[in-house]
């Protein structure tokens, strides 16, 4: 369904309480839940389905499910507000804020930044058996790469001296209220918690993260994401120069998405970036100029790389 400013708000309501359940049945997904963003702010939130099969426990708008990539932008986010402070130089080496991270590479010394969020660091997603490596020339190619945004999060904790979640804490989910989110697993999370589920519909209990990971940790609910990006949406919180970055796209996709140790020719890399959508969807379900936006977050199995929590619009 596509986003639309003509529709009165009961209107689309009606036809989201009526189209989401035959998508979710059409998906096999168990539970679902959703926030829309009109006239700049969460004008509706709506659960739909379980938290889990086994249980049978209803999905609500308070609902935390696990938003694994996700928290990838939201982290973008707060680096491009270190960088309109000018406490971190998006060209300038990683390795002048964190020496010795991998030794036996000197292409370490190239990695920005940049090139960690807009995936061309030469790193894998994660590391094999042995160990950490760089597959190709930094800045090369687009690969996407959990691996980078590991290495800029110990980077932001050398720089701002505090632990990734307390950092986030402060810089974005106090000033923007998402109340619900957190890069740790917080024990009173278990009494409204959606478990993901296996392709059979069996519930797949998932680890309860403690060690915050900048690249896959987040935990969220729909409203909070619909206020993160609603916060893009009106550039609150960042410079517009530095918005105008987040928001503009940076590296050409070649035809694949895990690209280290591919024979596949490098795509063409642009001099804009972008961090929103690289690793999510190529194009977020967002209009700046209506101010309008819809986030969804969903326990059903999906697909590398899009991660539960994707939109999934019915018509």
């Amino acid at each position: 369904m596509p986003l639309q400013t003509d529709i009165a708000p009961q209107d689309w309501i009606a036809d989201l309480m009526r189209c989401v359940p035959e998508a979710m049945d059409k998906a096999s997904i168990p539970g679902l839940s959703i926030a829309v963003v009109r006239d700049g702010r969460v004008l509706w939130t709506e659960g739909f389905g379980v938290r889990s099969l086994e249980t049978g426990e209803p999905v609500d708008s308070g609902t935390i499910f696990q938003a694994a990539s996700l928290g990838k932008p939201v982290f973008a986010y707060a680096v491009m507000q270190l960088v309109g402070e000018g406490r971190l130089d998006l060209d300038r080496s990683l390795s002048d804020y964190l020496p010795g991270y991998l030794m036996k590479d000197d292409r370490i010394e190239q990695m920005t930044a940049r090139m960690v969020l807009s995936h061309t660091t030469g790193f894998p997603n994660w590391r094999g058996d042995a160990g950490l490596r760089i597959y190709f020339e930094p800045g090369l190619k687009f690969s996407y790469s959990g691996e980078g945004y590991v290495y800029l999060q110990k980077v932001v904790e050398r720089i701002t001296r505090q632990p990734l979640d307390l950092f986030m804490q402060e810089q974005v989910f106090g000033p923007l209220e998402m109340d619900h989110s957190s890069y740790r697993w917080q024990e009173d999370y278990r009494s409204n918690y959606a478990v993901g589920h296996a392709s059979d519909g069996a519930p797949q209990d998932s680890r309860r993260m403690t060690r915050a990971n900048a690249a896959y940790s987040l935990y969220t609910t729909a409203e909070d994401f619909a206020k993160f990006m609603l916060a893009v949406m009106r550039g609150r919180g960042l410079q517009d120069a530095r918005l105008q970055q987040m928001l503009t796209p940076q590296v050409d996709l070649a035809d694949c998405l895990n690209c280290t140790g591919s024979d596949k020719p490098p795509a063409e890399t642009s001099d804009v970036l972008s961090w929103v959508s690289v690793g999510v969807c190529r194009r977020p379900a967002t209009d700046r100029r209506s101010g309008i936006g819809a986030t969804t977050r969903s326990s059903a199995p999906t697909p590398w790389p899009f991660r539960p929590g994707r939109s999934a619009w019915c018509t």
